[in-house]
């Protein structure tokens, strides 16, 4: 079979048929798009913040020292997390409950923003005011985060309590004996039952 006419007109017609490429519709709207202009930022290290119109932030004073706790089992975790857990002491040859105290420095919080869906993190308050050198050994931290100080009780009030009861109640054994045989034998009965 003969092709019909010369190669250019050939060349010509396919030229004519293929249709030219346009951009497609999302890069022109991409185009058309201007990054967002925001006035009155606050400037914080890393990112800036734009609060909304009329809003005021209350005041708050970041905590000193956070109480870290792992939360998730150690088996599953990234080579990179366990590194950081392992430089926080929370590593696994320690249990899920061990809490560890941190300072609230860039570099903690650095690492605690990476680790956060591990660990639970919770700010050390004081109640009770800082702790001094002498209250070092009496403190007590809860759950909540709170680091409570329990004063000593100086040796005069321990002599006043000890003179106020001059003839203190002494149990001897048998009446311990004879007390743990009646709970045992009646588990149930309340104090108010003779």
């Amino acid at each position: 079979m003969a092709l019909a006419g010369s190669p250019k007109i050939l060349l010509t017609r396919l030229i004519n048929i293929t249709p030219v490429r346009k951009e497609s519709i999302w890069r022109e709207w991409r185009k058309q798009q201007k990054p967002a202009q925001w006035e009155g930022g606050i400037k914080y290290p890393g990112f800036t913040y734009y609060p909304r119109p009329g809003q005021v932030d209350p005041p708050c004073e970041p905590s000193k020292l956070f109480m870290v706790q792992r939360i998730k089992p150690w088996k599953g975790i990234e080579y990179w997390n366990k590194k950081i857990l392992f430089d926080l002491k929370l590593d696994k040859e320690f249990k899920q409950s061990k809490v560890v105290i941190v300072k609230n420095t860039p570099k903690n919080n650095m690492n605690l923003w990476k680790i956060k869906h591990l660990v639970k993190i919770t700010p050390v308050t004081f109640p009770d005011g800082a702790p001094e050198e002498g209250d070092v050994f009496s403190t007590c931290l809860n759950h909540k985060g709170e680091l409570k100080i329990k004063k000593n009780i100086g040796t005069e009030k321990v002599q006043e309590v000890v003179e106020a009861k001059a003839n203190p109640i002494q149990l001897k054994k048998d009446d311990i004996k004879r007390h743990s045989i009646q709970m045992w034998m009646n588990p149930w009965k309340t104090l108010f039952d003779n």
